[in-house]
């Protein structure tokens, strides 16, 4: 994934924030479709500017590609990092806190959502480089969410190690289990509730299990 120099450095962004917008979204909504199946024509058309204009900022479809998804990437995570930074050690919280803020987030950033969403579902169909920025975000998530986290929370004859276990895999199966039946962004949205009310479940059954 692109550092967040080479996407603040990067020509697109000298250009007027409310134009760019337009731009990105209009590209994230086309790409939404697959990248083969994505326009420029029609993205150019959607941003309302000339088709050589967008190639002049972006030079191929590929590279355009690859800034919208390191762009979506970038965004979403450094909402997550502002979070994850935060002083709570405590780590079933920290999970119910992003689970929180990832509903906040789908409704600030749609555009994103639907992107990231979309292309998750045709991963197989994206370049290569949508798995490789896919799991780098999400080793660099799990990092970030097991950081300094408070262990003393844990009853006192529990294998530290398997409980962190224990808890990743409920966190992995609940994801998976959101996203499995490939449901528009849209459909899940509106069944995001009954999946924070599934989570807050587990997790309290965890901490009844695993937590002093």
């Amino acid at each position: 994934m692109q550092n967040h120099s080479s996407i603040e450095n990067h020509r697109i962004m000298s250009m007027e924030k409310e134009k760019r917008n337009t731009i990105l979204n209009a590209s994230m909504s086309e790409f939404s479709k697959g990248f083969k199946m994505a326009s420029t024509d029609l993205i150019a058309q959607k941003a309302g500017i000339s088709k050589g204009l967008l190639f002049h900022y972006f030079g191929t479809k590929r590279d355009l590609y690859l800034f919208i998804l390191d762009y979506a990437l970038e965004t979403v995570m450094n909402e997550y990092k502002s979070l994850l930074y935060s002083d709570e050690k405590d780590l079933l919280e920290r999970i119910w806190q992003i689970s929180l803020l990832k509903k906040d987030l789908c409704g600030q950033y749609p555009d994103i959502f639907e992107f990231l969403t979309a292309s998750y579902y045709q991963i197989s169909e994206q370049p290569n480089d949508f798995a490789l920025r896919y799991m780098e975000l999400k080793k660099e998530l799990y990092r970030l969410l097991y950081d300094n986290i408070d262990e003393d929370l844990l009853k006192e004859n529990i294998n530290k190690v398997m409980a962190s276990n224990i808890i990743r895999w409920t966190l992995e199966g609940l994801s998976q289990k959101m996203t499995h039946e490939k449901k528009s962004f849209k459909q899940m949205s509106k069944e995001f509730d009954t999946y924070l009310e599934e989570t807050k479940s587990y997790l309290n059954l965890l901490r009844e299990l695993l937590y002093r």
